[in-house]
């Protein structure tokens, strides 16, 4: 068993194997964000998944799916990349739409971000502890999208 209970080690951290310290970095990393309190560990496995889909990364397809443990039913019985789109069925709350969206234009342009962004997600309930984690994970998924696969 590799990384998170997966049957293999993902593309991203293997490729690391030559450097035990930036190893030993990028978990700190995903720990940190991924095992937050703030968010909800579902709404987190989703923006792993939108980000991954949104970069097209050949290995953050599947190097983003195998480093979130994923803990929500719903979501481990679904092709990942469908997740964020709104057609899918998958069922996320108008919050965690409004989170998945501006993940996903983020993804695309890191510039995205815009002051009516910060006020939607405020609008729609979260705080300044949950916004931090929402980009501390889109930033963790877009590091795991932009790693050299091995």
């Amino acid at each position: 068993m590799g990384l998170s209970g997966t049957a293999e080690l993902s593309g991203w951290l293997a490729g690391l194997g030559h450097s035990p310290s930036l190893i030993r970095a990028y978990w700190e990393k995903s720990k940190g964000c991924l095992f937050g309190d703030v968010l909800p560990r579902a709404l987190k496995e989703t923006v792993v998944a939108v980000v991954a889909r949104e970069t097209a990364a050949e290995n953050s397809g599947t190097g983003g799916a195998h480093a979130v443990p994923q803990t929500e039913r719903a979501l481990t019985e679904r092709d990942p990349a469908s997740i964020p789109d709104p057609e899918s069925g998958v069922p996320l709350s108008h919050a965690d739409r409004i989170a998945v969206d501006f993940a996903a234009r983020v993804a695309r342009d890191p510039n995205a971000g815009s002051d009516d962004d910060f006020i939607a997600l405020r609008d729609a309930g979260f705080d300044d502890a949950q916004i931090n984690e929402l980009l501390s994970v889109i930033d963790l998924a877009l590091m795991f999208a932009t790693t050299p696969a091995r």
